[in-house]
């Protein structure tokens, strides 16, 4: 089930991508879907900690909420900032559900040492928009650090697939910071896309590893 379920997020993925280039107005459509799958397929899996993948279905929610959002940049660039926002808060807490018992501080040193040269690549440019960025960057690093946290606790596939999903969503989120604020280029949105959906689809196969 989990197979075929991926392979339809595969194909809606590459479908979103080809449509943001060649049809946009089938791209309205197309773009949420591989996540709506994910929703579904997420529903249902049941011999799972189930607080864990409640906690990755809200995510889920606020991150297509923000999709939808994000249809329109010029207009709802601000809604759909916040509605990652709570998707990255979502799955930081998600990734709590399992106590962490040891920290590392090389680990907090080098996801804030990677949070402050993002901040200061884009810091130049983005205006108003500082502190708002500032606070998302915040998040997403957090994330990647709760994620690996939780991937060298657990030392499972499911945790290792976690946070690699993790990193992807970081990728994401920093080439579309780039490409709105700094440096605007054509592949961008087949970037930020691939590694979005890529990283969406990870973090719920992880659920049930």
């Amino acid at each position: 089930m989990i197979a075929y379920y991926s392979i339809l997020v595969i194909i809606s993925s590459v479908l979103a991508i080809f449509t943001k280039y060649r049809h946009p107005k089938f791209y309205l459509f197309s773009k949420p879907l591989p996540v709506i799958i994910l929703i579904v397929l997420a529903f249902s899996m049941h011999n799972v900690v189930l607080p864990y993948r409640n906690a990755i279905i809200l995510g889920l929610f606020f991150s297509l909420i923000g999709d939808m959002f994000l249809l329109n940049k010029k207009r709802f660039f601000i809604p759909g900032l916040v509605s990652f926002l709570l998707a990255h808060l979502v799955y930081i807490l998600a990734f709590f559900t399992i106590p962490i018992y040891h920290y590392h501080p090389w680990l907090i040193a080098l996801f804030t040492l990677t949070g402050l040269i993002v901040v200061k690549y884009l810091s130049s440019s983005t205006g108003k928009m500082l502190f708002p960025v500032l606070f998302y960057i915040a998040a997403i690093e957090v994330m990647g650090w709760s994620a690996t946290e939780r991937a060298i606790m657990m030392q499972s596939m499911g945790g290792f697939l976690t946070m690699i999903g993790a990193y992807s969503f970081m990728v994401s989120d920093t080439i579309l910071a780039i490409n709105k604020f700094k440096s605007p280029f054509k592949s961008a949105e087949g970037l930020i896309l691939g590694t979005y959906y890529f990283a969406q689809l990870i973090i719920v196969v992880g659920i049930s590893l």
